[in-house]
């Protein structure tokens, strides 16, 4: 029973956040971790802890300075994770302030962002070079660094783990010395997916593409059609996710396709027919086919 309640808060919690993040037109995400009067949160308001020492810091040195002095140390970036992980320790560190794009001379189709820096600020800079991600994960309000501290990975039968796309790390071990590492490096590896156990990931280099726009599809079905179709579903569509509905036997069925449509303001493609495609699902009528939802065409990167 204390299990279901606390499935039935975080979908009342993630209900409410998506209605705040609509009437703010996208300001404001309330369910991310955050340190109030000295407790800190995780993004469900699940788990909480006191730490007794608490710093926010800008710069490289200072996280240097941090962990060299300090006994011990937990890092966090937004606070999406689903465990108490952050309990321990006497020293929490957040790297919010330490954030942003890097200035480094490179291929014009890698940028430099700090650890700190949320997946939207990232994808928000190779919107404006002309660039994006091939793949991210379904949420945009992550952390870089904690994205890939967590290798978090797509939904498609392609796709692979955002930490593909990653070209280099900037990592500070326990001992306050920083490395340089590749995707070829121990080092890299091992911070990939090691959620800080080799250290606290302070600079991220991503590799990106040209930037492209995705259509977004939500439809609804039934149980048993999606477990037949399976297999068709995940070879006609680049991403593809599933929601189901406890109690019942209906699944949301969302899938992401690149298009190549031109969009505009209106809605409306280039060729002025609405963006709303028709649904292709095999050669045949299925028996139970989906009911279309939504549809929406955005530019950026797509949702994995």
């Amino acid at each position: 029973m204390k299990r279901l309640i606390g499935y039935l808060r975080v979908a009342l919690f993630t209900s409410w956040n998506v209605l705040l993040n609509g009437l703010t037109l996208g300001r404001y995400l309330w369910l991310e971790g955050r340190v109030r009067n000295g407790v800190f949160r995780n993004w469900a308001r699940r788990f909480w802890h006191r730490p007794e020492i608490y710093r926010e810091p800008t710069t490289e040195g200072e996280i240097v300075e941090i962990v060299r002095k300090a006994p011990h140390v937990r890092v966090f970036g937004s606070g999406h994770s689903f465990n108490d992980g952050l309990r321990s320790g006497d020293t929490l560190l957040s790297l919010d302030r330490f954030a942003g794009v890097v200035d480094r001379k490179g291929p014009p189709n890698r940028l430099s962002v700090r650890g700190g820096t949320r997946v939207r600020d990232v994808t928000r800079a190779l919107n404006e070079r002309g660039l994006a991600f091939s793949a991210l994960p379904s949420h945009d309000a992550q952390s870089i660094a904690g994205i890939l501290s967590t290798d978090v990975h797509g939904t498609g039968r392609t796709w692979g783990h955002v930490s593909e796309h990653v070209t280099r790390l900037r990592l500070l071990d326990g001992n306050g010395e920083v490395h340089e590492c590749g995707p070829e490096d121990d080092r890299f590896r091992a911070a990939i997916g090691g959620i800080g156990a080799a250290g606290i990931i302070v600079e991220v280099e991503v590799e990106a593409e040209g930037r492209f726009d995705v259509e977004q599809k939500v439809e609804l079905a039934e149980l048993p059609w999606v477990e037949e179709n399976l297999d068709q579903l995940l070879e006609e569509h680049d991403h593809l996710s599933l929601y189901l509905f406890p109690f019942t036997t209906r699944c949301q069925v969302n899938t992401w396709n690149r298009t190549y449509r031109r969009r505009r303001a209106s809605g409306r493609s280039a060729s002025g027919s609405p963006s709303r495609p028709t649904p292709c699902w095999g050669p045949g009528p299925p028996t139970r086919s989906p009911t279309w939802v939504s549809s929406r065409t955005c530019r950026l990167s797509p949702i994995v």
